[in-house]
């Protein structure tokens, strides 16, 4: 839900999502657990003329946890939005409402992701490019040594238009760096990483249709 600060203000946000499982122990003893779910949040979008910006909390109960989902500034500059933190990156396409396995939304099965990370972007025209911290997170899982090197960020970019009916967008993106002393053979090694897709929607009144298709390694 959302709350309308007035013209020029911004608007408070939230998301409670609630998970309910039933668990038996032991055989013997029930119980019924009723926790906040993993994406619940807590923000607001703040504007002031051509300067704006968003935070944005994340709330789990299991873990008793509040983290930061989301947190940037923008500047509209009348030309193009420059936009400096950490907020979703451009491949990212939101088609599904899947709830299953805490509400997965089929993001990375099936629907382009690249997570929330810090970044640079610049937007004009329903084109958009941003320049993002390469994530290398989990590489080095089956490896005895290796020292990972990003010396160049992460490039991503979409560009999309929208009508009264129907909608499309594009997207790509890529990311390199080095793993030195990789592997019980200690060699370098380098590490390339792409994808490309496109998403389209269409909206007939009383049922609507999404679609994405992607590809990349």
């Amino acid at each position: 839900d959302s709350r309308d600060f007035g013209d020029g203000g911004g608007d408070l946000s939230g998301k409670g999502n609630v998970i309910t499982e039933g668990n038996q122990r032991n055989d013997e003893d029930d119980q019924i657990d009723w926790e906040m779910q993993t994406n619940s949040r807590l923000g607001a979008t703040v504007k002031a003329e051509n300067i704006g910006g968003r935070f944005e909390f994340g709330m789990d109960d299991s873990n008793n946890n509040v983290s930061l989902r989301r947190l940037f500034g923008t500047w509209d500059f009348g030309a193009a939005r420059l936009k400096v933190g950490k907020d979703y990156s451009p491949v990212t396409v939101f088609d599904s409402g899947q709830v299953f396995d805490t509400d997965a939304g089929l993001l990375n099965q099936g629907n382009l992701y690249g997570g929330r990370n810090g970044q640079i972007s610049l937007a004009f025209g329903g084109f958009e490019v941003a320049l993002i911290d390469t994530n290398s997170a989990g590489l080095l899982r089956n490896m005895a040594t290796g020292d990972v090197d990003e010396f160049l960020p992460k490039i991503e970019a979409k560009w999309g238009m929208a009508f009264d009916t129907w909608n499309f967008q594009v997207h790509g993106g890529y990311q390199y760096f080095e793993i030195e002393n990789a592997g019980a053979a200690n060699e370098d090694v380098d590490v390339d990483s792409w994808v490309i897709g496109g998403s389209g929607g269409l909206n007939l009144g009383p049922f609507f249709v999404k679609t994405n298709l992607s590809t990349g390694q």
